[in-house]
């Protein structure tokens, strides 16, 4: 594998025509089988959603590969691969056709105002496939917000509406933009929403599974969570790692103000940051591993302090793993049969070497987010992301750059 950036064009965007009432937009990445989350995400979150849908290109001719990636799994007979059904520019347009209604469903039917943009590449194995841009697409996403503050969340996890209630408060919200941009007395901070996970139940009320009870939890009160949480119904996110531990779960429960946590190494929480000036993503990241962790640790090293929402959670959405992690999970257990372990030329060992030159340039102060060029020219030239823009919009009168 090669960090060499490839070109990931953006074959449309779709922007909402619908007035946006609190001052932050969800930043999210997918691909065309997780358009079922999107909707999810879509029907609890009643702000702004900035999407960034990827569609891989195989110019192998593997056709079955191809339709799946468009959706359509109806035809699925041995075909020549030089079919005009099957060829990557038809796959594309179904994939445009699809996102282009889903949209207009959002947009006619469901309470979010959503950003969607549907972005492609174009590869010649299908094993290549895999190489999902994590990255490249949450910059994406970013560049089309355009309120003050960003949440970066995954699109199977479901924002708490308690969080749009806050922010829907402006003295609470000039608080968010206070904490994130910092000042000349204290440091800038990025807001931790605390994450769960869901599980089957049985209760004298019926049976209710994962994706129900996710689903409420969106919408409940806190106090109902510590129920769930006392029962054993919901858990932390990923509890058997260390990425959450510092979150302190057991004190979030009680907690009524937010509470500074420090950071550890492999930290990786859903966070609310100021949308100028956080870090961008690393863009040469592929696959599953290491993107978001190396992304937390930037935001470290560069001074951000991090502190927990106390009012504000976020809640799995239960889905099959995609491709991308099943790789990941694949190239790990290869690795580890291995005499001398990890090979670069894998996604795992790729991410995993990437992400310790990464900290090691870190821990020296000499490291740059590499940036691709179609994100790093059109943060250059789209006049919301102008300082001088920013400034007359928000109508505060100082920011202060933090470099990434």
């Amino acid at each position: 594998m090669s960090d060499r950036m490839s070109s990931v064009p953006i074959a449309e965007a779709w922007w909402s025509a619908k007035e946006t009432k609190v001052p932050i937009t969800i930043i999210t990445q997918l691909s065309l089988d997780r358009l079922g989350q999107l909707q999810a995400m879509c029907t609890s979150w009643p702000g702004r959603i900035s999407a960034a849908l990827y569609v891989p290109l195989d110019h192998s001719g593997s056709k079955l590969d191809q339709m799946q990636v468009a959706g359509d799994k109806s035809d699925q007979r041995p075909v020549k691969s030089t079919d005009r059904k099957t060829s990557p520019e038809h796959v594309l347009k179904l994939a445009i056709e699809k996102a282009r209604k889903f949209h207009g469903i959002a947009e006619d039917a469901l309470p979010c105002q959503l950003d969607l943009l549907l972005a492609y590449e174009r590869f010649n194995e299908s094993r290549a496939t895999m190489l999902y841009p994590m990255n490249i697409l949450r910059n994406y996403a970013r560049l089309q917000a355009r309120t003050h503050l960003i949440g970066l969340f995954d699109v199977d996890m479901l924002p708490s509406l308690s969080l749009y209630q806050d922010l829907a408060d402006p003295e609470v919200a000039n608080r968010y933009f206070s904490l994130t941009e910092g000042s000349r007395e204290f440091a800038p901070s990025v807001l931790v929403i605390p994450a769960f996970i869901t599980f089957d139940a049985r209760t004298d009320k019926g049976n209710f599974s994962a994706e129900q009870i996710s689903d409420r939890m969106v919408i409940a009160e806190k106090k109902e969570l510590l129920t769930l949480w006392q029962y054993g119904v919901i858990n932390r996110f990923d509890p058997m790692d260390r990425g959450h531990n510092a979150t302190q779960y057991e004190r979030w429960l009680q907690a009524t103000d937010q509470y500074e946590v420090k950071y550890e190494y492999r930290y990786e929480p859903w966070v609310i940051c100021d949308r100028m000036m956080v870090p961008w993503y690393d863009s040469r990241f592929r696959g599953y591993g290491q993107n978001k962790i190396v992304h937390l640790e930037n935001m470290n090293w560069t001074g951000y302090k991090f502190r927990v929402h106390p009012k504000a959670w976020l809640i799995h959405r239960k889905h099959a793993l995609a491709k991308a992690k099943l790789q990941h999970l694949w190239d790990f257990q290869e690795m580890s049969k291995r005499p001398g372990g990890m090979v670069y030329d894998t996604v795992y060992g790729h991410s995993t070497t990437l992400g310790g030159k990464i900290r090691a340039a870190l821990a020296t102060r000499q490291y740059s987010t590499a940036l691709d060029p179609a994100t790093a020219a059109c943060a250059e030239k789209l006049p919301w992301w102008q300082q001088d823009h920013w400034h007359w919009q928000s109508g505060r009168h100082q920011l202060h750059h933090v470099a990434s």
